[in-house]
């Protein structure tokens, strides 16, 4: 069964290069996001069963990103992807999810996988929106993936709450956001390392009416601390119904 997967890759500076986030600009170091390393392994070890599959590595954001990119061709994909787009350290998640799926949804891609959230943002959003504007089933936390061709799908099981995981099967084409599962991502082999420094990534430009949204972030540092939590109680209907009146309320839903 021949696949064509996206993995999308974000860069994050290297948290000890930084102490609070208006010193972004002067960052000295960064890297490729931990949970897009497991996305990319994941689509790697598809295709080392599946040998006709092609793995393309994307990554929207400035020039710099392009070493994500490289990484990710020396950890094995076949092609590297970037979608020059300038706007600050933290994009709106909906504006990089319009990006990436302005491009996606053409491609003809079976798969696309994500990092279930980034480290340094860490709202776990840009996978689910690009799988909404494009209309594609998604599955979030997957910690384990298996293909299924007689019936063009693929099963992935879900971490859940208290230690629970969920099984459940997904029809192509989809979109899976990835945690950290049981197989550590690969190191990047000498072949594939001298193929990335040679090969080269192919540049999209995105459309010039991709709509641009503010992004808030705490001007104190990474985490902002609270002494507030609340539980919610009841089934898993009763719940999510709660949790969307207290969005609303709090005016957090668009």
């Amino acid at each position: 069964m021949a696949l064509k997967i996206l993995v999308c890759v974000r860069q994050v500076p290297c948290p000890e290069t930084v102490e609070s986030i208006p010193e972004l600009g002067n960052v000295s170091e960064w890297r490729m996001n931990r949970y897009d390393e497991y996305a990319l392994e994941a689509a790697l070890q598809i295709r080392d069963t599946h040998p006709d599959t092609r793995v393309d590595a994307l990554s929207v954001g400035n020039e710099r990103v392009r070493e994500s990119i490289r990484r990710a061709m020396a950890m094995g994909a076949d092609a590297g992807i970037h979608i020059p787009f300038e706007s600050g350290p933290f994009t709106d998640p909906a504006t990089t999810a319009n990006v990436i799926s302005d491009y996606a949804k053409s491609a003809g891609y079976d798969l696309i996988f994500a990092g279930v959230m980034s480290e340094d943002a860490m709202r776990a959003s840009v996978g689910p929106m690009i799988a909404g504007q494009i209309g594609l089933p998604c599955a979030s936390a997957v910690v384990s993936v298996s293909l299924d061709p007689e019936n063009r799908s693929v099963f992935a099981e879900c971490e859940m709450e208290s230690g629970w995981v969920e099984t459940v099967r997904v029809k192509l084409p989809a979109l899976l956001t990835i945690q950290t599962g049981n197989r550590p991502p690969r190191y990047p082999s000498l072949s594939n390392t001298l193929r990335a420094r040679k090969q080269e990534i192919q540049t999209v430009n995105p459309a010039s009416d991709i709509e641009v949204r503010s992004c808030t972030v705490p001007a104190d540092g990474f985490v902002s601390e609270t002494s507030e939590c609340l539980f919610l109680e009841g089934t898993a209907d009763e719940k999510s119904d709660a949790l969307l009146r207290i969005l609303a309320e709090k005016d957090l839903l668009r």
